[in-house]
């Protein structure tokens, strides 16, 4: 039976992947939220479902403003967040840090 589906997968993928580079790389789209949400999740190595449902909303949105699908200010976002959440697990690791540089 996947036998049969793989071709379909394929050429829905290869569809996919054409569209999104001919509208974001040739056209210079911008992108919407969800595909804002996609790229974000992709840099955290999860599905857009999972971060959804395990985000809250307003933190989202944050990070969509944030543009935390560029890797440097996904990095930033998130030690900000462990720096409010937890301030002396953050301080032990700059401390940490500094100590190994």
């Amino acid at each position: 039976c996947k036998v049969v589906i793989l071709p379909y997968t394929i050429a829905t993928y290869l569809m996919w992947h054409g569209d999104w580079t001919y509208r974001h790389s040739i056209k210079s789209e911008p992108y919407s939220d969800d595909e804002k949400i996609y790229l974000i999740s992709r840099q955290l190595g999860t599905s857009s479902e999972a971060l959804k449902a395990n985000i809250p909303a307003e933190e989202l949105e944050e990070m969509i403003e944030r543009e935390c699908w560029v890797r440097a200010n996904l990095d930033r976002f998130q030690e900000e967040q462990m720096m409010r959440k937890h301030p002396g697990a953050y301080k032990r690791y700059k401390r940490w840090v500094k100590k190994t540089q």
